[in-house]
């Protein structure tokens, strides 16, 4: 399976300034391959992440993003309860989370608690067959 590396950020953003990261504030690694978020430290300030259709199954390592606004989990394979052990690891700055075609998507239970826990969070959580 697939690391996130500098390498893979490389391919799927060819717009990256490697001679600017402080300007870069959007990584997109969707469909992937990729089942855990990790090796993302020099991002720290982007704002938007992109992370759909991957085969991750926790959102985690994300504590050290202190401008994250968007995250896109879109398409994984978050269940309601790898969600609720989640919940702590979503910045507080985050604004909305795309969880949609998520097996979470389906459990009222572990979205109202992430909810309670972020109450300025917008989840979204359209079912889509993957």
């Amino acid at each position: 399976m697939p690391e996130i590396s500098f390498g893979l950020i490389r391919k799927l953003n060819p717009e990256l300034d490697v001679d600017n990261i402080e300007a870069v504030h959007t990584v997109k690694l969707e469909n992937s391959g990729i089942t855990c978020i990790d090796n993302l430290e020099l991002f720290s300030h982007i704002a938007e992440l992109y992370l759909s259709a991957n085969k991750i199954s926790l959102v985690q390592n994300l504590l050290f993003f202190d401008k994250l606004k968007h995250l896109d989990m879109s398409c994984n394979a978050i269940t309601g309860d790898s969600l609720r052990a989640s919940i702590k690891s979503i910045p507080k700055t985050l604004e909305s989370i795309n969880l949609s075609g998520c097996p979470c998507a389906n459990d009222e239970a572990a979205l109202t608690e992430l909810q309670d826990a972020h109450p300025n969070l917008g989840i979204a959580i359209d079912i889509v067959d993957v």
